[in-house]
């Protein structure tokens, strides 16, 4: 039998039921807009609700995140006391020659807008940090550095003059 077919009287009730509601507490879970407009219906009532059960949980998962947390730490913490402490150090290997070299030539800065510059910069700093860790790693270099990207490069990022 579908709900269509029901009586008003049952209906609500079995609304009343599934939500857990009172009469007096209807007429608050359902706000009109204005006097004459029709009540909310069944699905944004069930939106509300969730809504409603979503906020009240907040707290629950902000405690739940935080525990998660203070335990991931402490498993770091024991991991890192079973172990010598070399285990997240960077391993230094041996220099070895590269018959590959990467130039990047920055000459045109002068052509670029600031944007480009910050972009070209983000793409160098990425370009020496890949490889870095790369197994086999390349030669790099930067000619005609100077101008706006240097100035960035200087404003921004300090230890680029180490590399």
């Amino acid at each position: 039998m579908s709900s269509e077919m029901l009586p008003a009287s049952i209906e609500s009730t079995n609304v009343e039921e599934k939500l857990g509601t009172s009469d007096g507490e209807e007429e608050r879970q359902e706000p009109r807009v204005d006097a004459g407009a029709e009540p909310i219906s069944k699905r944004q009532l069930k939106k509300l609700m969730k809504q409603k059960q979503w906020e009240e949980q907040r707290e629950q998962r902000k405690e739940k995140r935080k525990e998660k947390r203070k335990r991931k730490k402490l498993e770091r913490r024991q991991l890192e006391s079973n172990s010598d402490g070399n285990d997240r150090k960077r391993v230094r290997r041996d220099v070895a020659r590269s018959s590959l070299r990467l130039v990047i030539d920055c000459s045109f800065d002068d052509l670029m807008v600031l944007k480009d510059i910050k972009k070209l910069h983000k793409q160098i700093q990425r370009c020496y940090a890949e490889n870095r860790r790369a197994s086999h790693p390349v030669q790099f270099y930067l000619t005609s550095h100077g101008g706006q990207l240097k100035k960035n490069m200087d404003e921004n990022d300090q230890g680029w003059v180490n590399w």
